[in-house]
């Protein structure tokens, strides 16, 4: 929660951490809260909340802005994991976040191989997804790209991470128990049912801004 399609990054940290408190409270299935900010203090903070209140799990998405070196990543996550001992998933998302290579993720994810647990990797290009999978062969990777839910499925994916999924669920499960039954032209369908697949949901600003 408090993601992209969440509007995290664009929430103040007391409010993000109120809406990591609610959906704590009201959750009865496991709780990944994204810690992510653009400083490692803050992330330290959101994440050392997120263990204070019972979370699963937390996603921490790449810093933003200024390029990052592997070695500045990997001690960037160090910090982060350290400071709140919870299993953590590392969010790249090249459209939003510096970009990390299938190299940079290994390296970060060895280095810190004691919390460091699953990606999220959100960059839409199904070739680059592929090379995560291969690189970190011991960790669960997540598409977090709608385009890419069935094809990462295909080559190795341990699912999907979508925003979409919470405003039409039925569509997603269908898809996913239609490739556990190996019953690919029913998955086939569903994700051509999928409006991102359409492109007919677009949004000129984000939702948050609307709002405000």
């Amino acid at each position: 929660m408090c993601g992209t399609t969440g509007e995290g990054m664009t929430m103040p940290q007391k409010e993000r951490k109120r809406a990591a408190e609610i959906v704590r409270e009201c959750s009865d299935i496991p709780v990944i809260i994204h810690a992510g900010t653009n400083t490692v203090e803050d992330t330290k903070d959101l994440g050392v909340h997120a263990k204070e209140i019972g979370a699963d799990a937390i996603a921490v998405i790449t810093p933003m802005f200024y390029p990052y070196t592997s070695d500045g990543l990997s001690s960037y996550f160090s910090k982060v994991s350290n400071a709140c001992m919870l299993p953590l998933f590392i969010y790249s998302n090249p459209g939003r976040g510096t970009r990390m290579s299938p190299e940079a993720i290994a390296k970060t994810a060895s280095e810190n191989s004691e919390w460091v647990v699953g990606v999220k990797e959100s960059s839409g290009d199904i070739g680059f997804l592929g090379k995560v999978i291969q690189a970190v062969p011991n960790l669960k990777v997540f598409s977090g790209a709608d385009n890419c839910y069935l094809p990462g499925l295909v080559i190795g994916t341990a699912g999907q991470v979508s925003g979409y999924a919470t405003l039409i669920p039925e569509l997603y499960v269908s898809l996913h128990d239609a490739w556990k039954k190996k019953d690919i032209e029913l998955a086939m369908k569903s994700r051509q049912r999928s409006p991102r697949s359409k492109g007919s949901w677009k949004f000129r600003t984000s939702s948050r801004s609307k709002k405000v």
